[in-house]
């Protein structure tokens, strides 16, 4: 029985210090433990407020500006050609390319010069028994009581003869044109396309002879979107605007494995929305003399119509937009801009367009500011960092 309530007795004791024991750990403070401020090493550019041109990117065919169908004014059997008048063939303006049989247009201008002549002779008989009549009129005419009239003065047939001697004029003017149209001349300097005639072929008045185009001067057509229209100039914003001030491009191509480059100028905008596109174009010219080589490159080769060239056109001026990597934008057009604590601030800029790796900002930033070159490297805003490889941004 004792040994019954000593056990009893036993477990109360446990149990009450157990108890105990609980209370004490549980009413023990806790002192907070302060964490050390996590301190980022964070890459910076300083950046620079200079005057910076927005870039139009658009690719498009060079054209020359002049290529016509050289036809036959004449018909008759063909002579002479020129060794120019071949697929590809230079030739300077002036240049005879292709000779007709000329035996029947000089005939045909003998007979008018002949036919001239007689006219001549006619009008001028007719207009000495013109003054013989009038003369005889002032020195007899006071003995008749009518009046002259025309006839007796002979005016009628002067007028006739000298009628005649216009058309005999007309007549030798347009065979002496004929026999000059017997040889086709190049309107322009310039190369053959193409060609369809042969010597001792007869060719009719307008066939066709042969394609040509002006190698000298050569235009593109650039298809610029709407939005990028807000890249250019205020004069170069509505299509079909007259344009006051030309706008730079450079123009590159790849030939024959090289890459060439020319420096054209835009002169003017279509004045129609492609409506299926809604694009409009900007139209290029390039100037380029025959043997003369594009500006920098003494080794690029001359244009050719067709070739395929990308365009970067020169765009809007902002006097005091930077430059930056396009890996600082973040979400929002945010920047982190370091400040004078190291404490890194999301400011939001704006910016006009992406360039390959770079973006233009023209809003947001100033002169010497700091950015943070990664912007998925900023740990949050207000972070505290470490400024590390501080460089100068890039210039245009």
């Amino acid at each position: 029985m004792r040994a019954g309530q000593g056990l009893v007795s036993f477990l109360i004791l446990s149990i009450c210090a157990l108890l105990t024991g609980l209370m004490i750990w549980k009413g023990r403070e806790t002192l907070p433990q302060v964490a050390p401020p996590i301190v980022t090493s964070l890459e910076v550019i300083e950046v620079r407020a200079e005057g910076q041109h927005a870039h139009v990117r658009s690719q498009g065919n060079l054209v020359s500006q002049n290529q016509i169908t050289l036809s036959s004014q004449v018909e008759g059997v063909i002579v002479k050609i020129s060794p120019a008048l071949k697929n590809g063939g230079h030739f300077q303006k002036g240049d005879a390319l292709l000779r007709i049989d000329s035996t029947d247009y000089q005939q045909a201008l003998a007979r008018a010069d002949a036919e001239v002549a007689a006219a001549k002779l006619r009008w001028e008989q007719a207009s000495a028994a013109s003054q013989i009549a009038k003369g005889d009129w002032e020195a007899f005419g006071a003995m008749v009581a009518t009046e002259p009239t025309r006839l007796m003065f002979k005016e009628p047939q002067v007028e006739e003869a000298k009628a005649s001697l216009d058309a005999s004029l007309a007549t030798q003017s347009k065979a002496a044109k004929d026999l000059a149209k017997t040889t086709i001349r190049a309107p322009f300097s310039g190369k053959v396309r193409e060609e369809w005639v042969g010597e001792g072929q007869f060719i009719r008045r307008g066939e066709a002879v042969a394609t040509i185009y002006d190698d000298q001067h050569y235009e593109i057509r650039l298809p610029v979107s709407l939005a990028d229209l807000a890249l250019l100039p205020d004069e170069w914003r509505l299509p079909g605007q007259t344009v006051l001030q030309p706008l730079s491009i450079q123009l590159r191509a790849s030939i024959a494995g090289q890459l060439t480059q020319w420096s054209a100028s835009a002169t003017r905008l279509s004045g129609v929305i492609d409506e299926k596109t809604s694009v409009t174009h900007l139209i290029g010219f390039l100037e380029h003399n025959q043997g003369a080589k594009p500006t920098g490159n003494p080794s690029a080769l001359n244009p050719l119509p067709g070739v395929y060239v990308e365009a970067d056109i020169q765009g809007r001026y902002w006097p005091q937009a930077v430059r930056v990597p396009r890996s600082a934008i973040g979400p929002n057009q945010q920047i982190g801009v370091i400040q004078e604590d190291e404490t890194v601030l999301m400011q939001s800029v704006e910016w006009v367009q992406g360039m390959n790796d770079e973006v233009i900002v023209y809003l947001g930033l100033d002169d010497g500011d700091r950015i943070a070159r990664m912007f998925n490297q900023i740990p949050f805003d207000g972070a505290q960092v470490t400024p590390v490889a501080i460089t100068q941004s890039t210039s245009p």
